[in-house]
């Protein structure tokens, strides 16, 4: 993951020090001593996945949603089931 992210972000440039990534990759992140309760983890029973403005079922394949475009870029959000869908993503200008 370290080189992945060098690669990406050389000399982490743009990221900063509080970015899970970056403290992963130098070592300063530990779950193990970190407090779940200061952590948003989301439960997968308790959770329902959003993309496109729209609630994706549990059981059901993202093909049944998107087709079988294998070149479909999707950005989805996670939230906690029944929160409602997240806030929409800015639209793109020049």
């Amino acid at each position: 993951m370290k080189a992945a992210l060098q690669i990406a972000y050389p000399g982490y440039n743009g990221l900063g020090e509080w970015e899970t990534a970056v403290m992963l990759a130098q070592g300063d992140y530990d779950l193990e001593k970190r407090n779940t309760n200061t952590i948003d983890f989301l439960d997968p029973k308790e959770s329902t996945l959003w993309a496109v403005g729209k609630e994706y079922h549990k059981g059901k394949p993202l093909n049944h949603y998107i087709g079988k475009n294998e070149k479909t870029k999707i950005i989805v959000k996670l939230t906690k089931e029944g929160s409602g869908a997240p806030m929409r993503e800015p639209a793109v200008d020049k």
